[in-house]
């Protein structure tokens, strides 16, 4: 139950038109309902404008089913997300106007049709590995009253596919960029756009990284550390700005030539740069500043006080 269907319910008592005992009825279960091994939060629409958002993982099929049931007979659309097929399927047996998304893993049963947004969100993913985070964000939006505009797979290795979508990114109030690797991506779109700029870390790549945007490994959410971006990219500006080729963060490197030999090209972000000769590892790329992959690479020191510490927490935890 959300605030404006509680004022028409009150206003129903007041006109006669609903007896006290049925507002009653109602509203029993506010603030919570007890299922013995859930309480469902009916007052969070109240709370926070929008219904209870069930997760799926660790969650019986039955349990599932059940909190979809009571989170549903109060009237309010019903999301849930990180849907198992199990999960998918019991709901739907139950419920078959359902949606499910199998790309996002959502699942939601629309009760109502109100826009509550004000106005276009933007999801982008840069590359497709990236559209299933992109799509839950999506579909969650959406279930929230946005209207949601999807541009996938437009990241900085063709740098042109983000540059094209200009006029779509200004009629966003505010746009979302799913992006792995080291998150080139939010900043790109941040530089380019006057609205709030999201950056959701995935966990698509080769290798332990340090996400720039999350600031740990790719293992699960993280906070975005606007910071962490912006000394990121203020510190490549000064680099490609300047002849030096090293800087606290960065080195530039002559790229070898990308025939199939080894040289540096788009994909190889995340990968080692050895020392001529040895095992020890100065640098992992970062990107490249030719599309025909060789010229310029840059590589992000391994030797920061920041780099380090993640390299030891990494180490110490296999070990």
């Amino acid at each position: 139950m959300d605030a404006n269907r509680l004022k028409t319910l009150l206003e129903q008592v007041r006109a006669g038109e609903t007896t006290p005992d049925a507002a009653l009825e109602q509203i029993r279960t506010l603030p919570f309902e007890d299922l013995g091994f859930a309480k469902v939060d009916h007052h969070r629409a109240l709370r926070m404008g929008v219904p209870e958002v069930l997760f799926g993982p660790g969650k019986s099929p039955e349990h599932f089913v059940e909190i979809f049931d009571r989170l549903a007979a109060r009237g309010n659309t019903v999301l849930a997300t990180r849907v198992a097929p199990e999960q998918v399927a019991a709901a739907l047996n139950r419920f078959p106007r359902a949606e499910h998304n199998p790309a996002g893993r959502t699942l939601v049963l629309r009760q109502s049709s109100e826009k509550l947004g004000k106005g276009l969100i933007g999801i982008i993913s840069a590359g497709t590995s990236d559209i299933p985070v992109a799509e839950e964000a999506a579909v969650t939006a959406d279930v929230m009253g946005n209207d949601v505009t999807r541009l996938f797979d437009v990241g900085v290795a063709g740098l042109h596919r983000i540059l094209s979508q200009k006029e779509t990114l200004d009629g966003a109030r505010a746009v979302i960029v799913c992006a792995g690797m080291e998150g080139a991506l939010p900043g790109v779109v941040a530089g380019l756009v006057a609205r709030p700029v999201i950056a959701v870390p995935t966990s698509v790549g080769y290798g332990a990284q340090n996400f720039a945007v999350g600031g740990g490994p790719c293992d699960g959410p993280r906070q975005p550390r606007v910071n962490d971006v912006f000394t990121r990219f203020f510190a490549t500006s000064q680099l490609i700005a300047s002849n030096d080729r090293i800087s606290a963060e960065f080195l530039k490197l002559s790229a070898n030539p990308g025939q199939g030999q080894g040289g540096t090209c788009f994909g190889d972000s995340g990968g080692p740069n050895l020392l001529d000769g040895t095992n020890t590892i100065l640098s992992v790329n970062s990107f490249v500043t030719n599309g025909r992959c060789n010229g310029v690479t840059y590589s992000f020191r391994i030797d920061t006080p920041e780099a380090l510490s993640f390299i030891h927490a990494i180490i110490a935890a296999h070990t």
